[in-house]
């Protein structure tokens, strides 16, 4: 892949670049721009259309809605440099409005009138002011302001180019308040930004909205644009897709209907979805990162559309808008969402009020994944286990092994806080144990230490264990724990009877977990393997102060 500075160059040397360069969508040039930078862009911006250049300055210089004047000074600082012979023609078709707004924060303009009294014209002449060619105006820019050579020779410039210009921006200027400037431009800027998909925050947030219960948006199909679609536009990243089905789908749509052109619809939503997600227009990281979100929401909702069958994908791209797809797939993720959330709030108060997500790994990972506005999917459950990232949803077994985890988390929590009736303790010492260690509370914790407590003092409760309590429980529980740092083996009989516990759960509430799946069974091996894994190599003679037993954690020995 070229580098920009080849790109650029090409470009400019090509015996028709004024013509590519007016052809190429704003996002390109835009990127273009930004890659090689602004200082070196002078040539391709004097090729460019005004209109072109509006856009760029567009999607540059706003801040929300507010105009960021240093981004505004970079841009009009190069553009006045490239149009350097044609300012008044670039002006007539660049809004004045952020033009004015940077002035206003920089320069002041001075009317002189013929009846102007001596006394105030020499306290006015005493500023730092130079006087317009004709000699209207006094123009003031306080000294040692970093613009002060730029605003002075564009002034001058606009008057050699459109004298009637620069009087009408100068007056401009002197009456109108910077609200209203700014106001102005914003609703200017918004109606552009709207045709390439960039929509006002509030009406783009309805992407991430819930989809009702209505009948599919319906597309008309449309016919391919003259114009080539941006270099990051999302056709050309769906032969990568992580849905299979999605790459499949388009490639025979594509076969089946050449004369339909998806692209247009795909970039206003990733537009869209970047306005939502307040991203950098000009990153091409952060662009290429909202197209891969798009892609595998749009595929999510076209595998649950079509039910994996090519031919129906391939027909609900024909009839179906991506917009609706891509919601369809987002709405299943928050209903994973909401179900997480109902769970974790089945806990008692007493619980919830510790630090958590309050699940042991992966399920922990399962919960963080489905925070926030976006769930994501936790790659650690795939069968292989090699990734452990938070990626968008983009399959529907994802969504079933999401769903399949949360049944799991359901009995696990029925298991040790109903079945088991392991009672919270009000204390506040574990609060700050937990705290301190950086850790959360857990199924697996609460049951190991309320078993710890159990064997070393008779009560079922989950109270953290002391270092010397630790370092006699281990001994309980572990086979050759007279060996220090070789404890590798569980005793028999207390892995017999955790599992028995597990087993007596699921024969009893099975059916109703998730049809007959020995969860509570799963669960506690798992915990089993992790206590074997966190605690299995310690040396029993070290003292350790901890707040609860269990999960795979890492401790440091710490004087009781």
């Amino acid at each position: 892949m070229r580098s920009a500075g080849q790109l650029l160059k090409a470009l400019l040397a090509s015996s028709d670049a004024e013509q590519q360069v007016r052809r190429m969508p704003v996002q390109d040039l835009f990127l273009l721009v930004k890659r090689v930078g602004l200082s070196d862009a002078v040539e391709l911006l004097d090729l460019a259309h005004p209109e072109q250049i509006q856009r760029m300055i567009d999607l540059d210089i706003w801040t929300r809605d507010r105009i960021d004047t240093s981004r505004y000074a970079d841009w009009i600082m190069v553009v006045s440099d490239a149009y350097r012979e044609r300012l008044n023609l670039l002006l007539d078709e660049l809004d004045v409005e952020p033009l004015l707004v940077f002035l206003k924060e920089h320069a002041r303009f001075h009317v002189i009138t013929e009846d102007m009294p001596e006394a105030l014209r020499d306290q006015i002449e005493a500023l730092n002011v130079t006087e317009t060619p004709d000699g209207m105006f006094f123009l003031e820019v306080a000294p040692g302001d970093p613009y002060e050579d730029f605003i002075r020779s564009l002034v001058d410039a606009l008057y050699r180019t459109d004298m009637r210009l620069a009087q009408r921006l100068i007056f401009g200027h002197i009456a109108e308040l910077p609200s209203q400037l700014e106001e102005t431009a914003y609703r200017l800027r918004s109606g552009r930004m709207e045709e390439l998909g960039f929509l006002e925050f509030a009406e783009a947030l309805a992407v991430f909205q819930p989809l009702p219960s209505t009948p599919p948006l319906a597309r008309r199909p449309r016919p391919p644009s003259s114009t080539p679609p941006p270099l990051l536009a999302p056709g050309r990243f769906i032969k990568r897709s992580r849905n299979a089905l999605l790459a499949e789908a388009v490639a025979a749509f594509s076969s089946q209907f050449p004369d339909d052109d998806l692209s247009p619809e795909l970039i206003a939503l990733t537009n869209k979805v970047m306005v939502v997600q307040r991203q950098d227009f000009g990153d091409p990281e952060q662009q290429a990162h909202t197209i891969q979100i798009v892609l595998d929401l749009v595929g999510l909702g076209l595998e649950l559309v079509s039910r994996g069958h090519l031919e129906q994908a391939v027909e609900a791209l024909r009839n179906v808008h991506p917009e609706w797809l891509f919601r369809l797939g987002h709405t299943k993720t928050l209903e994973l969402q909401k179900r997480a959330r109902r769970l974790e709030m089945s806990l008692r108060p007493e619980f919830r009020r510790l630090p958590g997500p309050h699940a042991d790994s992966p399920l922990r990972e399962v919960l963080e994944g489905l925070k926030g506005m976006r769930p994501r999917y936790f790659e650690g459950l795939d069968p292989d286990g090699a990734s452990t990232a938070f990626v968008t949803f983009n399959s529907v077994r994802q969504l079933e092994l999401v769903d399949r985890k949360l049944d799991v988390l359901r009995a696990t929590y029925r298991f040790v806080f109903s079945f088991l009736a392991i009672e919270p303790l009000e204390d506040d010492g574990l609060e700050r144990s937990l705290v301190r260690l950086h850790r959360s509370l857990t199924p697996g914790g609460v049951l190991l230490t309320a078993t710890a407590q159990k064997m070393l003092r008779g009560v079922f409760e989950p109270r953290p264990l002391t270092g010397r309590q630790l370092g006699e429980w281990l001994p309980m529980v572990f086979q050759g724990a007279h060996v220090p740092g070789r404890m590798r083996e569980l005793r028999v009989d207390f892995e017999r009877e955790m599992l028995a516990s597990a087993r007596a759960f699921d024969e009893e509430f099975g059916e109703e977990e998730g049809g007959g799946a020995r969860h509570a069974e799963q669960f506690v091996k798992t915990l089993l393997a992790d206590l074997k894994e966190s605690y299995g190599a310690l040396d029993e003679r070290v003292s350790f102060r901890v707040a609860l037993v269990g999960g795979p954690v890492y401790l440091r020995p710490e004087a009781v």
